[in-house]
């Protein structure tokens, strides 16, 4: 999804492992991801999605 610029230092420095590139957010899950970590993910995310 398109996010808008320095999400991914946001994300980094919130602890979320996550890439950007060409403007589009890379998250990928695993069985180790729990509902606190996608939690953390989405709330650091809150306003960062571009339109």
């Amino acid at each position: 999804m398109p996010v808008t610029g320095g999400t991914a230092e946001l994300l980094r420095a919130g602890g979320v492992a996550a890439s950007v590139r060409a403007g589009r957010l890379r998250c990928a899950f695993h069985l180790s991801t729990t509902d606190a970590d996608a939690d953390k993910a989405a709330g650091l995310l809150a306003g960062r999605i571009a339109r």
